[in-house]
């Protein structure tokens, strides 16, 4: 490749990137006319666009020129396949579910083998966006630790009100404020 295709590959790549970063997945599911046919498709949309704009983020001034075009096929075909989704319109296809399925599956299918070839551009493992997000263990403690706090209060004021307290919420009560202290 000489470096006039070179610098087109880069052309092409820069141009789908901007582009591709500047469409949203919610943007692909909102297309009035399709709205009900692309919703399930939002994770495969997020995932995609996601994976671009972390392309868009790498350094890619070392890559051979091959690599380069490649990456811009990729890129090309996604905005193409996009563009057909954003353009989609039921009246004007023979079985819309159908059309919108295979759509759907163009997205998902691709999905898998880009993230193989960029996967080390972007400095990721395969499959790291695929892991379920673990819940934080603080913020449960915490609310716990609120929870427990207001049951401790309201034994502590309903004592003050009434006058006396059974020895089980004094036992309770004396515990936790001696744990959080």
């Amino acid at each position: 490749m000489n470096t006039g295709s070179e610098r087109h590959a880069r052309e092409r790549l820069g141009v789908c990137l901007a582009r591709l970063a500047a469409l949203t997945a919610e943007d692909l599911t909102r297309a009035e006319r399709a709205r009900s046919f692309f919703r399930s498709a939002l994770p495969y949309f997020d995932r995609t666009l996601d994976l671009f704009r972390r392309l868009g983020q790498a350094d890619l001034r070392n890559l051979p020129p091959e690599s380069l075009a490649a990456l811009a096929d990729d890129a090309e075909k996604t905005l193409t396949l996009f563009h057909e989704i954003l353009g989609f319109r039921a009246d004007k296809v023979e079985n819309p579910r159908l059309a919108s399925a295979a759509l759907i599956a163009a997205v998902r299918d691709a999905y898998e083998p880009m993230l193989q070839r960029l996967a080390p551009l972007i400095q990721a493992r395969a499959g790291e966006w695929e892991r379920p997000r673990q819940p934080r263990r603080g913020v449960a403690l915490a609310i716990a630790l609120g929870i427990t706090a207001i049951v401790v209060a309201g034994a502590l004021i309903g004592r003050e009100i009434v006058g006396h307290s059974s020895p089980a919420y004094s036992m309770l009560a004396n515990k936790v404020l001696s744990a959080l202290r």
